[in-house]
């Protein structure tokens, strides 16, 4: 390995790790967030999360040396790699809106996009190099693990209920609502529409017997 893929290796290791960072910074008191949180068995001590994040953080930066370094055409792993910027991104503000923010149903639908996006990377990774693509097994593995499981336990957590998943539920309410009412209505039509067709028929066959 020469000096310039030295260099190349330390900033792919490095960006991850910053974004990791930056992201522990806007989540504020993880600790004590995840402390407080009700938590279902098999749940993870929290001492653990800093170190798994760093050692995936590791992995998803030594993926994108490897396309990075790769034989592939550069619009190929320019659009990888451009991917792979945008789930950092989204994996970054993660921690804001769950931990700090406290956006539960929002922080919800973030992770299932972070998680699409992670895997978009991981197709692209592994069409340009297969190991590429192994290294960010261990991460969508976590997001599915620990990620969801987080988001679970929060709702499950006594005494608190979010305005999001008010508001979720005040839209799932009103169209099971409006679905019941067209159902309601299309059956109550039917008895009108088989009166009606009678009627036609037995004015049709008056008609015919004169």
């Amino acid at each position: 390995m020469n000096g310039k893929n030295k260099k190349n290796l330390l900033l792919c290791l490095l960006i991850p790790l910053a974004a990791g960072g930056l992201g522990a910074l806007l989540a504020g008191d993880f600790s004590a967030s995840y402390q407080s949180m009700h938590k279902p068995l098999l749940s993870p001590p929290g001492w653990l999360f800093p170190v798994v994040w760093t050692a995936l953080y590791l992995m998803m930066g030594y993926a994108s040396y490897l396309v990075l370094a790769s034989d592939a055409s550069a619009p190929r792993k320019k659009r990888a790699l451009t991917i792979y910027g945008v789930q950092l991104a989204l994996n970054l503000l993660w921690p804001l809106f769950f931990f700090r923010l406290e956006w539960c149903a929002f922080s919800f639908i973030w992770l299932v996009l972070l998680f699409l996006t992670v895997l978009l990377t991981e197709l692209l990774f592994r069409y340009i190099d297969k190991r590429a693509g192994d290294w960010l097994l261990p991460y969508l593995f976590w997001l599915f693990f620990a990620g969801f499981r987080l988001f679970i336990s929060e709702r499950k957590e006594s005494g608190r209920v979010h305005p999001q998943l008010n508001i979720l539920n005040h839209f799932i309410l009103a169209a099971r609502r409006v679905r019941f009412c067209q159902t309601r209505r299309f059956l109550l039509s039917i008895p009108i529409c088989i009166n009606d067709s009678v009627r036609r028929v037995k004015k049709r066959a008056a008609l015919l017997s004169i």
